[in-house]
């Protein structure tokens, strides 16, 4: 049976069609710097996101953050609930990183293919 071509593999394909790769190779998103930003404490604040260009889950995630962070004095049960829903997403964010890095080269190799199009 024939391999179905994944979106990585598209990707690279229309790397090798650009005129100018370089373009690409600069926007394109690395799936390991993310994980690092996650891992190593940043993720807590959607740091991630914010690299991945996800801006709006990333406000909110950041948002949740502060939520949590400050409203630990004032209002404990707040911050209890904060707490929770926070580890559960960076918890479900480990397994969503490598689709959302995916997406988002599909969408910026899209995007550089659009661009050169409209340049001929």
């Amino acid at each position: 049976m024939a391999r179905v071509p994944t979106v990585e593999r598209k990707a690279e394909a229309r790397l090798d069609s650009l005129p100018d790769n370089a373009v690409y190779r600069h926007a394109y998103k690395k799936m390991w710097i993310a994980y690092v930003l996650h891992l190593v404490g940043f993720g807590v604040f959607g740091v991630h996101r914010f690299y991945l260009l996800y801006y709006r889950s990333a406000c909110a995630q950041l948002a949740l953050a502060i939520v949590y962070v400050f409203s630990g004095l004032a209002v404990p049960l707040v911050s209890d609930a904060a707490g929770i829903v926070l580890v559960v997403w960076l918890i479900v964010d480990l397994f969503l990183i490598p689709g959302l890095t995916r997406a988002r080269n599909a969408t910026i190799a899209a995007d550089i293919d659009t661009q050169v199009e409209a340049m001929r």
